[in-house]
């Protein structure tokens, strides 16, 4: 699949390019939190594999779902969005812990 963020002036105006320059900057933000966070945790995200990032990734959902669907009134902004860059950061690092082979962490 070729990243489309420098397209050709035909791609400018399909869908998939539109949907790419939607995406870029909440994907730019999740890696620039991952850098931050990186910074005070390293890659503790090693730690418990590809299995510990679902179980870190089921804790982001339940959070989000406390605030919104039991009814939080007026859930915080920046704990939502927090939550949301979290749950993107921790897909990629299931994905980078499974193409390692880290299930568990190191062995």
């Amino acid at each position: 699949m070729k990243l489309i963020l420098a397209p050709s002036v035909e791609e400018q105006t399909t869908d998939r390019h539109k949907l790419a320059m939607q995406m870029f900057p909440i994907l730019e933000e999740a890696l620039n939190l991952a850098m931050e966070r990186h910074k005070t945790y390293g890659s503790s995200w090693k730690k418990r594999g590809y299995m510990g990032s679902i179980s870190w990734m089921g804790a982001k959902v339940d959070r989000l779902l406390g605030m919104l669907w039991t009814g939080t009134p007026n859930p915080d902004e920046k704990v939502m969005k927090d939550c949301a860059l979290d749950e993107i950061n921790y897909c990629v690092f299931f994905e980078l812990n499974r193409r390692a082979g880290n299930k568990w962490g190191p062995q």
